[in-house]
């Protein structure tokens, strides 16, 4: 069974992207520049997070995830799809043993953003906020990702 779920394809253009990431006050946001062309900015935005790493690609002595065939299959197809959801991988079981109780009333998410050069994994409980703007024509798409 996968347990990985590719979250809005339709919205985020299929190119290789350099990641500047913010960590603050305010949550957790990444900017995603499209390498080649400089056509596109996507902002991910996260709000607060439970927890989150980044893990440079090029680092990995070994697959740091446990759904293996997903990673495996997405690797194959050179990861052209960027946003996922996992399920119940080993980070998201580390970071709910860490946090005990704490958010058993409310259901903790697993994202993965895979990039040009990292891995970045966000543990949280709200959904994500993607906006997608066209830096030749201006043109700025957004919605607003819940899962519940």
């Amino acid at each position: 069974m996968k347990k990985w779920k590719v979250i809005n394809t339709e919205i985020i253009p299929k190119l290789e992207y350099v990641t500047k990431l913010s960590f603050g006050e305010d949550g957790l946001s990444i900017d995603l520049i499209d390498e080649q062309y400089c056509t596109y900015i996507v902002n991910l935005y996260f709000g607060k997070v439970i927890s989150y790493r980044c893990i440079d690609e090029g680092d990995m002595l070994f697959i740091p995830y446990t759904d293996e065939e997903s990673f495996l299959s997405y690797r194959k197809s050179a990861f052209t799809d960027i946003l996922f959801r996992l399920n119940g991988d080993n980070y998201f079981h580390e970071i709910k043993k860490t946090t005990g109780e704490l958010y058993t009333a409310r259901k903790m998410n697993h994202y993965l953003v895979v990039t040009l050069n990292y891995f970045i994994d966000i543990i949280s409980i709200y959904g994500i906020e993607i906006s997608v703007e066209n830096l030749k024509t201006k043109e700025k798409q957004h919605i607003q990702f819940d899962i519940q």
